[in-house]
């Protein structure tokens, strides 16, 4: 079995070795840059009155150079961000191992003390089970993974191929560490999904009007004879040049819409980018488990996958820009009608592929979740998966002990709840581990089996158990399991139920 702790070290090693290389490299570029740079200017100076040729054999000798080592020493420094972000993910996974869980999101927005069982058994807040687990990087992901927790899933078939997903991508920790940096680097704004949908869902204008379908079109025509006109000698040439002014003049009404399709555009295309890479580091991967296969295979468009689909959209985004430059905007305009033409070419791309963005994102929300879930098992490899019974109703745990606490402090315990109804009343003196023992018979069961099941691993030898909507329990006094192992309630006594008709409302505690 595959020590964690042995390969975040590994990693941490092999990582501070490149990234220092990589600094070296880059800081002899940078020096480089300097050298052509100045000799660019010495060049210029020294050959200011000799012939154009060499002037010109003196600037390509040395501002070009210096262009590309500008190119390249991007690259680097990109190498350089993704060498530290991949060290310091290696040293906060390494931290975690020892339960020290301070680097990772406390997923605090989700704390909600009227639900049902989230708020007693720590699932969100400051050393929870969330950040225990936690390691997304996109901003849907970690609200997928959220909702995960607080809705559970009660479907058999569903939770054992979520199961299968998990252990699949427990195996893969390559393909996680690169899924994690890559989003980390670009990761987008927590308002991602909301922003997104609401762009996604408004109407296109331009690509949809007569009259603009009617200028894209007769501009160039008009332009082409007036043109093949003044070379006959059957007009003058003065109507092209009057033709293309007046053009250029009418362009000016979609300068306001241009400007505003270029930073819409263009703000949510970095975004929908960084999703795009993700996916495709998905699609790339031999997947055993036949949910990830499906989920993968359902992203392809008319045979494009979102990837493709975005660099088209970046290409003509690209294009769009030229109109930045103010001898390109008249000369385009002028015999074109460029904007138009790039406006409605954009908008016939939303138009095409809009309706999908979501369905893309909600598959980067799900392998982020997923990709979390992967690593906490992977971490845990002496946690077991629950054999899902087809009996009513039962819990067998053997051995099991409490994912939050400190493995030298975690005292395991079994279970057994046979039937239902049960009813069991556990008592014991101050400091016994009452509440502990609650929490972790509720965390193995509400923990593990989310809406599309949650962790598909438990801290025990053995779990048996057949899957109910509710199981409900009573611990009067809040606490976190991570920092308070027990509490000095003097005297009280703690029930825990599971329910014959599922329905919440008839419970008691």
């Amino acid at each position: 079995m595959e020590n964690p702790k042995d390969w975040y070290t590994q990693r941490i090693v092999e990582t501070e070795d490149y990234l220092h290389k990589t600094k070296g490299i880059i800081f002899r570029i940078s020096m480089l840059r300097v050298l052509f740079f100045l000799a660019g200017i010495a060049g210029i100076i020294y050959f200011f009155h000799a012939d154009a040729w060499i002037i010109t054999a003196s600037i390509c000798c040395t501002f070009v150079p210096f262009l590309a080592l500008v190119k390249i020493h991007n690259r680097f420094f990109y190498r350089k961000v993704w060498l530290e972000t991949r060290q310091q993910m290696n040293k906060n996974e390494l931290a975690g191992l020892d339960n020290d869980y301070s680097a990772f999101d406390e997923g605090k927005e989700f704390i909600n003390p009227n639900h049902l069982y989230s708020y007693d058994l720590d699932l969100f807040g400051k050393k929870s089970l969330f950040q225990a687990v936690d390691r997304t990087c996109t901003p849907i992901g970690k609200k997928a993974l959220a909702h995960w927790f607080n809705n559970h899933l009660t479907d058999k078939k569903r939770i054992e191929s979520r199961q299968e997903s998990v252990k699949d991508l427990s195996k893969r920790k390559e393909f996680r560490e690169r899924f994690y940096i890559t989003g980390t680097i670009t990761r987008g704004k927590e308002n991602d999904e909301e922003e997104i949908r609401k762009w996604s869902d408004t109407s296109v204008y331009l690509s949809d009007a007569l009259w603009a379908k009617i200028m894209i079109l007769a501009v160039p025509v008009i332009n082409l004879l007036l043109l093949a006109g003044g070379l006959s000698g059957i007009f003058s040439f003065k109507w092209l040049g009057l033709s293309f002014m007046c053009f250029v003049i009418l362009s000016f009404a979609i300068i306001r819409r241009a400007t505003t399709v270029q930073e819409s555009f263009g703000e949510k295309l970095k975004s929908l980018n960084t999703y795009a890479k993700l996916i495709s580091l998905a699609k790339q991967e031999q997947w055993e488990s036949e949910e990830l296969k499906d989920l993968t295979a359902a992203l392809n468009i008319e045979g494009k996958s979102p990837a493709e689909a975005l660099e088209r959209l970046s290409k003509e985004l690209d294009r769009l820009d030229l109109r930045n430059n103010q001898f390109l905007y008249v000369i385009l305009e002028g015999c074109l009608f460029f904007q138009l033409q790039q406006i409605v070419r954009i908008e016939r791309w939303k138009k095409q592929y809009g309706k999908y963005i979501m369905n893309w994102l909600e598959a980067v929300g799900k392998l982020d979740a997923l990709c979390s879930l992967g690593n906490f098992a992977y971490n845990h490899p002496t946690y077991c998966y629950p054999e899902i019974s087809d009996r009513p109703f039962i819990f067998e745990a053997k051995e099991m002990g409490h994912p939050l606490m400190p493995e030298k402090q975690c005292v395991r315990n079994d279970a057994d709840i046979p039937s239902r109804p049960f009813f069991l009343i556990i008592t014991g003196a101050n400091m016994a581990g009452k509440s502990t023992y609650l929490r972790t018979i509720g965390t193995s069961n509400h923990s593990i089996f989310r809406h599309d099941d949650f962790i598909g691993c438990f801290s025990a030898d053995k779990i048996k158990k057949f899957v109910r909507k509710y199981f409900c329990f009573n611990i009067p006094i809040y606490k976190n399991m991570a920092e308070e192992p027990s509490c000095r309630s003097p005297y009280h006594e703690e029930y825990i139920q599971t329910s014959a008709s599922g329905n919440p409302e008839g419970l008691y505690h």
